[in-house]
């Protein structure tokens, strides 16, 4: 039916198509979005926690909570002159996390050794700010600011001049002045300076999607598929009407309407010698808070009792499938002829397979089969933390990226001195790998036991080395990435016991069992039937 419908679906003409896109604006509306790349100068200073800055923050009998602003409070004065600005410091990592969110209430103690950036004074952003404009200059000297962006950006390395995704990205919030900026720079310009709470930033709209109603040609195939959906959908509705319409039809519509719920086995229609019984549709009767209608009651048939559907459109093939002078039935008939005799054999073969099957049989199938088809290969579960090269190193000879790669390999080993947990690990490369851009490829994270034997040569190698719980030294792959793998869990070779195993032996015993009566009996079939099978040579000799 399926088929028969579908060819009757005629294309939407243009004229139509045009009127559904005229009716129907609201569906098409286009929110502001645009991408675009931008060359940032940070306005934090560096700061690495020293003993002292503990002390101090320690000092007194006070809650931890206070302790710790009065620490970041004393390194922001210390930095900026500002003690307020201790909400703005942040670690000096990866996404540059907020040292101390309020949100979450992370009220992890200061650290000796511990990096952050911490807001600059006002004085000092200023000259960041008088910095960036003497860059932007240079621009008058034909330097693109794609060059400008990779000599001066402050951003990670590994996305660097690289192009956003759209934004703003669904419901994540944005940047009031990046949005602001967003929309009055033009596609392939540059828009003025501006600061946000990371530094002095300026941006260039590579492209842009304007708020209102998306273009025709931008939803045409979008519509002709809506269009197409109605149609068929109205074919559907038609078809199913005609054959709802058999005089051999019954339907039990007071038990459908009486108010009281049916028990399950009671017939709610009939069609012929086929009976639809109540527990077919009682979830949509339900669903459709009992229909109270004959109305209501037709309609639940006609859509939602797909057995009824088929002995309607097997009522209204049969004379069809049944005449043998037509093309159809002929095929029908060879179809049903050979699916029996086949389906007879089979069944035959399966009789005779159980009659063979004993437990000592069982057994000794396991035991001669254990090694090859019931031991479970060498598994591990493990997540990675990744930093890539830029598209533009990517370009470079190996030779020339190799100082690059060594770079990640400090940034990498500087990201897992300050891992203490397998937790830290985890928090760790999620915040890192959320730097690699939309749509690359990136190394997959288990989180399932997979053969170890399926994993690229170089990360097995690197997990063999380690113990549950411990990651791997940086180690580059691909030519332009460093990773370090995180073994979350192991589990050795090991052939699985009879008792895990029993229904697959008992599967795979009675297949080969299976075979060879098969076998036999068409070979049985074969010599009473009389058939002889001539097999045309390319002479035109028979053999």
């Amino acid at each position: 039916m399926t088929t028969h419908i579908d060819g009757k679906i005629v294309p939407p003409t243009d004229e139509t198509i045009n009127d559904f896109y005229e009716n129907n604006q609201a569906e098409f509306d286009q929110k502001f979005a645009f991408r675009m790349r931008h060359l940032i100068l940070l306005t934090y200073e560096p700061y690495v926690v020293s003993d002292e800055d503990v002390e101090a923050a320690n000092a007194g009998d006070q809650p931890v909570e206070e302790a710790l602003m009065a620490g970041l409070k004393a390194i922001a004065e210390r930095i900026s002159g500002d003690p307020a600005k201790y909400e703005g410091v942040r670690l000096d990592a990866s996404g540059k996390p907020a040292r101390y969110d309020q949100e979450t209430a992370d009220l992890k103690p200061l650290t000796p050794g511990e990096k952050l950036l911490v807001p600059m004074s006002e004085e000092r952003a200023e000259q960041v700010h008088e910095r960036l404009q003497l860059i932007l200059k240079e621009m008058d000297g034909e330097v693109g600011f794609e060059e400008l962006i990779e000599k001066y950006s402050q951003t990670e390395e590994n996305v660097r001049g690289q192009i956003t995704p759209w934004l703003p990205a669904g419901s994540r919030p944005i940047i009031p002045d990046l949005l602001e900026q967003g929309k009055k720079t033009p596609v392939g310009g540059i828009s003025d300076i501006f600061r946000t709470k990371h530094g002095w930033q300026v941006m260039e709209v590579v492209e842009k999607k304007e708020e209102g109603v998306k273009p025709l040609d931008d939803v045409r195939n979008q519509i002709i598929g809506n269009l197409n959906r109605e149609s068929r959908q109205q074919l559907i509705a038609e078809a199913l009407e005609d054959l709802f319409q058999s005089e051999n039809l019954v339907i039990n519509y007071d038990v459908l309407t009486s108010g009281d719920v049916p028990s399950s086995d009671t017939v709610v229609a009939t069609l012929g010698d086929d009976e639809l019984s109540f527990i077919e549709i009682e979830r949509q009767w339900t669903r459709l808070d009992q229909p109270v209608s004959r109305d209501d009651a037709y309609e639940l048939l006609k859509t939602q009792a797909g057995k009824l559907q088929i002995a309607l459109v097997r009522e209204k093939m049969s004379p069809i499938v049944d005449d043998e002078s037509t093309t159809l039935g002929q095929r029908v008939q060879l179809m049903r002829t050979g699916f029996v005799g086949a389906g007879y054999m089979r069944a035959l073969a399966m009789d005779q397979a159980e009659e063979h099957i004993t437990d000592e049989k069982l057994r000794d199938f396991y035991e001669q089969n254990k090694e090859a088809r019931f031991r479970l290969k060498e598994r591990v579960r493990y997540i990675s933390m990744e930093h890539r090269l830029t598209p533009r190193q990517q370009k470079l000879s190996p030779e020339e990226q190799e100082p690059y790669l060594e770079e990640l390999v400090g940034l990498m080993n500087a990201d897992l001195s300050t891992l203490k947990t397998l937790d830290d690990f985890e928090q760790k490369a999620e915040e890192v790998n959320a730097n690699i851009p939309p749509g690359d490829p990136r190394i997959p994270s288990i989180n399932h036991l997979i053969n170890i034997s399926n994993l690229p040569e170089e990360i097995r190698e690197n997990l063999s080395k380690l113990e549950v719980g411990q990651w791997s030294e940086p180690f580059a792959w691909q030519g332009f990435r460093v990773i370090s793998v995180l073994l979350q869990e192991h589990a050795p070779s090991e052939i699985q016991s009879y008792e895990e195993v029993e229904q697959r032996v008992i599967g795979g015993y009675k297949n080969e069992l299976m075979a060879g009566i098969m076998q036999v009996i068409e070979e049985e079939f074969r010599n009473k039937s009389g058939l002889e099978i001539l097999l045309e040579t390319e002479s035109g000799e028979e053999s």
